[in-house]
């Protein structure tokens, strides 16, 4: 995912949902989503003016070590997506927002 300043894309949470460690740009909100652990960041300016994306070399030299030593990352990224992006917790969370809200209304 090496879109720069995506706040959530979608299809990191399918990968992690899917076991898969993601590649990154460490910007934006994917690095919230993917964490320490799942993954592998690429260093890439936070410029809001202008797209500025990793370079291929920083991304290359990611896929080298995702190829040789993903199982332990592959590992923490299903984890992840259970602990934190299950739809349950989505539901409960809107559910109780909207109670409250509805509450204060009363």
């Amino acid at each position: 995912m090496t879109k720069p300043n995506d706040p959530c894309p979608n299809t990191v949470l399918e990968a992690l949902a899917c076991g898969l460690p993601v590649i990154y740009s460490a910007t934006g909100g994917v690095p919230e989503l993917v964490g320490d652990e799942a993954g592998w960041p690429l260093d890439c300016e936070e410029n809001f003016d202008t797209m500025v994306w990793p370079e291929v070399s920083d991304l290359t030299a990611a896929m080298r070590v995702a190829a040789q030593s993903w199982e332990v990352q592959a590992h923490a990224a299903r984890k992840r997506a259970v602990e934190r992006y299950d739809l349950t917790l989505w539901i409960d969370r809107h559910r109780t927002v909207f109670t409250q809200l509805l509450e204060q209304r009363a």
